[in-house]
């Protein structure tokens, strides 16, 4: 399986994007250029579209990133590298709060207009920050998953991911200007 970086609100919440063929997501041409996504102290809905032939990121039903091409042009930055079949969120001392974190297989179809999230594919009752810590500090905190903004923190979280799906959350910016990182498996 090949994996994809995403970025939001990196360089000082003024881009975000998705790391391409070695080339850092601010210089790519699909890269979004704008206000932070997750202004400090508001919390957005983001929703990833991943297929094997494309990506696409919203928040608040405004695209973000959409990009298609095929996944082996997909590259990540050395410190974002995701070990295994996993997923993984990490931030760059910025902190985070997660609200709700769900994954929903996709059918073999085209990519759906708008997603509806079913029970199903609650991500953040199986994580254990104790387990699924690699570096820095995250916390549960009544139902959110919170990260701290003064390093860099890692998180993999062990749910096993279909080919095609859906990854949408709730998130918001506790702190700090720089980037929120998801860690993405393309055709698990």
């Amino acid at each position: 399986p090949y994996k994809a970086n995403i970025a939001i609100d990196g360089y000082g919440s003024t881009a975000s994007g998705i790391h391409i063929d070695q080339t850092i997501y601010r210089d790519n041409s699909f890269a979004y250029r704008g206000p932070p996504v997750i202004p400090a102290g508001a919390t957005r809905e983001i929703v990833i579209i991943q297929r094997k032939d494309g990506l696409n990121v919203s928040s608040e039903r405004t695209s973000i990133i959409d990009w298609k091409g095929h996944p082996r042009r997909y590259s990540f930055d050395t410190a974002w590298v995701i070990p295994g079949n996993r997923l993984a969120l990490t931030s760059w001392f910025q902190g985070f709060r997660f609200e709700k974190l769900e994954l929903e297989p996709l059918a073999p179809t085209s990519i759906p207009s708008a997603p509806s999230l079913g029970a199903d594919g609650k991500i953040l009752p199986i994580i254990n920050v104790d387990r699924d810590t690699r570096y820095g500090e995250w916390k549960v905190e009544g139902a959110a998953l919170t990260c701290n903004t003064r390093a860099s923190s890692r998180l993999n979280i062990p749910a096993k991911v279909p080919k095609s799906y859906i990854l949408s959350g709730t998130v918001e910016r506790i702190g700090g200007v720089r980037q929120l990182n998801i860690g993405l498996l393309v055709d698990g």
